[in-house]
């Protein structure tokens, strides 16, 4: 899925993106988590004709 990490919103702490939780264990019980990308592995995984290619692919106006 190419999330590099995810990142407790509310204390900065960062876990694994295959820990299974939604919010932060830490000192601030509660905090959502933010999925953080790992950009440069989709680009070189991603495919530019094959996304334009798609049915349900949009271009903008």
């Amino acid at each position: 899925m190419n999330v590099a990490r995810l990142r407790c919103l509310k204390c900065g702490r960062s876990f694994r993106p295959d820990e299974s939780q939604l919010t932060c264990p830490s000192r601030n019980p509660g905090g959502l988590l933010e999925a953080e990308y790992d950009y440069a592995a989709i680009a070189r995984s991603s495919d530019r004709d094959a996304l334009a290619a798609n049915p349900h692919h949009r271009r903008s106006p």
